[in-house]
């Protein structure tokens, strides 16, 4: 096996992608095998900036202080490197040096500073991180722009809606049309957010006439069907409604609906929002123009007649509700009641609220995402208010609500798992399953972060984190590798209700074996764990696993359940199904054609 390289010789634009996504392991997705050909790592072992809280030598946990010490002896080593790297680009841009060049040595000065920035957010040194910002944001070059990007979508919107116009005008040529609709609303939305409606109009409309003119002018593509940005018209549609013009809105947004007619003709972009069908526009107008609203309405409901629903269902096969409420959208499935609230989303808006088993509203429906409920507390994405952009929209974080809806923690992670045993799994950058990852608790407390695959083979208090290190190739097989920890957690003394995470060494019952890091494997994770998967099984399997007596099944392409004895006590009718809590679950099936289903308020 070869040695690791030392992080320190990776220049250029790689780096600089490796250090913005702050340790990601790489940006596709893993295949898990038993054996590897040959593993190429990201970091050595002095400087693992992904695994900060662990040691790669001895594979222990580190203690606060060492955690600290580590972190500020890599502080020292790169405030010493900076100076050097800024000589270096002002000397290649001082002797014409070629374009590629002085992009990376940009991207390697962008990279160091990016990293720098990082371990003084974590070293609680804010002057120190705002003095570099600035600095890099003065310098201007194309690598610096995602990582201020980023920075100042959790510091500062007001800072972050100039940098999405620097951003905008260094990458407008190279950008095509529809890239350029994209960028143009999320700015249009960020300019809204902060109430500069002056800006937001000009943008939204900006980007709508682009989106209405590549509709038009920009030829079919090889499947026939012409690419409409579909979302940047919409957004400006319902901008336009919220100020209550309601005549141009309403034009803008009978222009959407006809394209959704002719589906088979176009393929739709969303620009951050058509997330919800367009349905938001109608909750918009309802209280603005009531004829205006019914007639859309109905034309609503003939071209979305097709769509599928959702509703609840109780375990004689009675259906609580109609199929009152949107479906669970992307790859979120059909969720389950817990606590005696199920995450039910809006049927036009498609924001997410809270529901109880009679299918009424307790909680309204008022989140991006929501999970469902664990000791009193959930976790969602708090929206806005009622407009597209907060149907996806701007890199929005999760936080922890309890039951009455009240926010009790605002967590650093786009993309969460549901809480199994008092913990959940969070990522920062969202759709990236191998990337940096905190694991906390239902208190909100973050018990650890880095780079890992977990918990696994949980044993109450116990449980095991796959720490990862790199990867290894194997033809098409490309595999996490590194090493497994085993912890448990426990009252921290120090602080009265809250959790700490402890290590089991071989001296308090944990491994024997050796260090040494080893491919992960399917078989490795599924021995002794208990995953939400596990416990709930595979929507797309014949049948899954036994819930409050009844297990679903699937025939053809429908759904329904069975007893333990396996005798049919709801048809396979459904489209989907989740499992039943509290004695029902939640159904998806398309509303009759012809009918509006009345929303419970």
């Amino acid at each position: 096996m070869k040695r690791p390289p030392s992080w320190k010789s990776l220049s250029g634009r790689k780096f600089f992608l490796a250090s913005v996504l702050c340790g990601m392991v790489l940006s596709v997705t893993f295949f898990f095998s038993e054996q590897a050909a040959q593993a190429q790592w990201l970091g050595s072992d002095d400087e693992i900036y992904s695994n900060w809280m662990v040691d790669r030598k001895t594979q222990r946990l580190l203690s606060s202080e060492q955690i600290k010490a580590r972190l500020e002896r890599e502080m020292k080593a790169l405030e010493g490197k900076l100076q050097a790297l800024a000589a270096a680009v002002v000397e290649a841009k001082g002797k014409s040096a070629p374009a590629s060049t002085v992009a990376d040595a940009e991207a390697e000065l962008s990279a160091y500073s990016s990293r720098l920035i990082e371990i003084y957010d974590r070293l609680g040194l804010a002057p120190k991180a705002e003095e570099l910002i600035a600095r890099l944001e003065q310098r201007y070059f194309k690598e610096s722009q995602w990582f201020l990007q980023s920075y100042y979508q959790s510091h500062n919107h007001r800072k972050l809606v100039g940098i999405l116009w620097r951003s905008y005008h260094l990458r407008e040529q190279e950008l095509p049309l529809e890239q350029r609709c994209s960028d143009l609303t999320r700015i249009a939305d960020l300019h809204y957010t902060l109430g500069q409606m002056d800006k937001a109009e000009s943008t939204y409309k900006l980007a709508s006439d682009m989106a209405l003119q590549l509709s038009i002018e920009v030829p079919a593509q090889g499947d026939g069907k012409k690419y409409v940005c579909i979302g940047s018209i919409y957004s400006y549609a319902c901008f336009l409604a919220v100020r209550g013009r309601l005549d141009p809105a309403t034009a803008l947004y009978e222009r959407c609906l006809g394209f959704w007619e002719r589906e088979k003709e176009f393929n739709f972009g969303s620009g951050y929002a058509g997330f919800d069908y367009l349905g938001t526009f109608l909750e918009l107008i309802k209280d603005k123009d009531v004829q205006l609203h019914k007639r859309l309405q109905s034309r609503w409901q003939s071209v979305f007649r097709e769509r599928k629903f959702a509703g609840i269902l109780d375990k004689k096969g009675v259906e609580v509700t109609a199929p009152e409420f949107a479906p669970f959208q992307d790859c979120i499935k059909v969720s389950n009641f817990s606590q005696g609230l199920g995450a039910a989303a809006h049927k036009y808006s498609r924001l997410f609220g809270y529901v109880n088993t009679r299918g009424d509203w307790k909680i309204a429906p008022r989140f991006i995402r929501a999970n469902a409920f664990s000791s009193g507390v959930a976790i969602v994405k708090l929206s806005a208010g009622l407009f597209p952009i907060d149907v996806e929209g701007q890199w929005t974080p999760y936080s922890l609500i309890d039951k009455n809806g009240k926010e009790l923690v605002r967590l650093p992670d786009l993309d969460v798992c549901d809480f199994e045993d008092g913990l959940a799994q969070g990522y920062r950058h969202a759709h990236s399953r191998f990337g940096l990852s905190d694991l906390f608790h239902e208190n909100g407390d973050i018990l650890f972060s880095g780079t890992f695959i977990g918990p696994l083979k949980r044993d109450g208090n116990r449980f095991s984190l796959f720490i990862i290190t790199g990867e290894s190739k194997r033809g098409c097989i490309v595999s996490p590798t590194g090493y497994f920890i085993d912890l448990m957690m426990e009252p921290d003394p120090a602080r009265p209700g809250h959790k700490r995470l402890v290590e089991i060494l071989p001296e308090n019952g944990g491994p024997t074996s050796p260090p040494g890091e080893i491919v992960f494997s399917s078989s490795l994770e599924s021995v002794g764990a208990s995953s939400a998967q596990s416990k709930v099984g595979s929507l797309n399997s014949s049948g899954r696993a036994m819930s409050e007596g009844l297990a679903a099944f699937k025939a053809g392409e429908r759904w329904g359940f069975v007893d333990a004895a396996g005798r049919v006590v709801v048809p396979a009718k459904y489209d989907d199904v989740g499992d039943f809590k509290d004695g029902v679950c939640f159904y998806q099936r398309k509303c009759k054609i012809g009918t509006v289903e009345v929303m419970r308020r």
